[in-house]
């Protein structure tokens, strides 16, 4: 085997191995930021109940601490799941030209995911205080989840139809 050929199967072993460490530290990520999410939303419901039933000083301000910790959670959440499609991609890496299409849908499935596996947390912890509520954030979650992938579909299909595939590498790059 030449060595110009063993270099580039080195490097696509290299991507593989990377992106199955990667799907270890996505699963990792999501289940924290599950356990993160809901967490605070219990925090978030304890804190009404007590203020409710008058057992409790009023907080200076709980919403600032909330509104934070539900956008970095999506984020995580996001980026959990995009690390689970490390594989895929490093996969389709071993064609030319279909890594960065799979990239492209892993990303905006990660996104959609993300997004609805967040707003069925914050739906689960809240069904039993304000059902109706609930259902309203699990609905939204659901139209925004789908708009996403309707739009990545529409935007891949606009990208890749106008710029065909490139033309196999001659060159591997440098590891």
């Amino acid at each position: 085997m030449s060595r110009r050929v063993s270099s580039k199967i080195d490097f696509w072993l290299l991507g593989i191995l990377r992106s199955f460490i990667g799907v270890a530290v996505g699963i990792a990520l999501i289940v924290g930021m599950v356990a993160l999410l809901s967490w605070n939303e219990i925090g978030v419901l304890q804190a009404e109940r007590a203020l409710a039933l008058g057992t409790a000083p009023i907080p200076s301000n709980p919403d600032s601490l909330v509104w934070t910790i539900r956008p970095i959670a999506m984020i995580g959440l996001m980026a959990g799941f995009m690390l689970l499609g490390g594989p895929l991609a490093a996969i389709a890496n071993l064609s030319s030209g279909f890594g960065a299409m799979v990239r492209f849908g892993t990303a905006i499935f990660a996104t959609a995911l993300g997004l609805g596996l967040g707003t069925l947390t914050i739906a689960v912890v809240w069904m039993f205080y304000r059902p109706w509520l609930s259902i309203i954030v699990v609905l939204v979650g659901a139209v925004v989840s789908i708009g996403i992938v309707c739009l990545g579909v529409r935007i891949a299909d606009i990208r890749y139809k106008s710029d065909p595939l490139p033309p196999p590498d001659a060159e591997p790059p440098a590891v």
